[in-house]
């Protein structure tokens, strides 16, 4: 074969390896490019909802996406601060601090928001045989309350011994990385309770209810009210129904948080009026994914506090249907122009 044939050949290799480069690269902003949805870990209720709102995307707008197990909320802020997601199913703590700059976020992360979805509960939950009845009794006890990709379990965690006066080294306070490592250290009984990331229905909790392996731990409602005075704004008081899990026969009052979708500010307005119009034109159908998904109204959306800015998209559509009111704008204001 001749060298010039050789050549030729070569380039044509590189040349290919370029294109697939090119094609494999992150291009969410562009018009006909996938865009990727972050989430927390495969099988969670977050990963179920983001692959529902990309099943429908796909189905009534034809629009491609994927969905990205980055990990917990704080993860999927920063995959977006690296570009390497365009859209989030999140905790708004997580996007609140991300656009404001709060630890562990060195940099802005230029978040919007999109929806409002159900709320996440914090409660604690203890193994039935560990003999913890009270807070008081995590006293020598082994508790899961510590995860680096959800700031808020420290927080919590914290705040709520100092409420109760409880020496903090008295506990043996365990670090976990995912909701699986929780649920198979509470079944193996390596811990005695744990601070356990939930929505209603949530499918990992409720085994663990239903075999009888874990309850909720009860905390007076004062005692919340006073941990709830010393969290950031975006952390609040609620209750888990009675019910809402096997064998709870009594309602909780706990800790909580919202639960957003949200995009990187510099996907394109048009893109997102066709995500946010998709997203509550067929919201029913969303319900079909998960019990939760009955929570991402748009009722809810317009009528919660935002504590981030709503995308330019989504604001588009709000006031195409006539969903946008003075307070909203209000708010919107006071966002955008800290």
């Amino acid at each position: 074969m001749s060298k010039r044939k050789i050549v030729s050949i070569v380039l044509s290799f590189c040349l290919v390896a370029a294109v697939i480069s090119a094609c494999g690269s992150k291009q969410g902003s562009s018009g006909n490019s996938t865009l990727k949805i972050g989430t927390n870990s495969v099988g969670s209720v977050y990963y179920t909802l983001a692959v529902g709102i990309s099943e429908l995307l796909l189905k009534h707008a034809e629009i491609n996406s994927s969905v990205e197990a980055v990990g917990g909320s704080d993860a999927n802020m920063f995959a977006m601060a690296d570009n390497d997601i365009d859209l989030a199913v999140a905790d708004s703590p997580s996007a609140y601090n991300a656009m404001n700059t709060i630890a562990p976020f060195k940099e802005k992360v230029d978040v919007s928001l999109v929806a409002v979805g159900q709320t996440s509960f914090r409660p604690i939950v203890v193994r039935k045989n560990s003999g913890i009845k009270s807070v008081e009794d995590l006293a020598g006890k082994k508790l899961i309350g510590i995860r680096p990709a959800l700031f808020e379990f420290e927080l919590i965690t914290d705040n709520l011994l100092q409420t109760y006066g409880i020496d903090k080294s008295k506990v043996n306070i365990i670090k976990t990385v995912e909701t699986n490592e929780t649920v198979e250290a509470l079944r193996t009984g390596t811990v005695d309770a744990a601070i356990f990331p939930v929505s209603l229905g949530n499918a990992l909790l409720s085994e663990l209810m239903r075999d009888n392996v874990v309850e909720f731990l009860p905390m007076e409602e004062a005692k919340v009210d006073q941990v709830i005075s010393s969290l950031p704004k975006s952390l609040y008081k609620s209750v888990i129904p009675k019910g809402s899990f096997p064998n709870q026969d009594q309602d909780v009052t706990t800790f909580a948080l919202a639960t957003y979708f949200v995009a990187d500010s510099s996907v394109p307005e048009e893109k997102i009026y066709q995500i946010t119009k998709t997203f509550f034109d067929n919201n029913k159908e969303f319900v079909s994914f998960h019990n939760a998904a009955k929570e991402w109204t748009l009722e809810r959306t317009t009528k919660s506090k935002p504590i981030i800015p709503f995308h330019p998209g989504t604001i588009k559509y709000l006031k195409e249907t006539g969903n946008w009111s003075s307070e909203l704008q209000s708010a919107q204001d006071a966002l955008t122009t800290k």
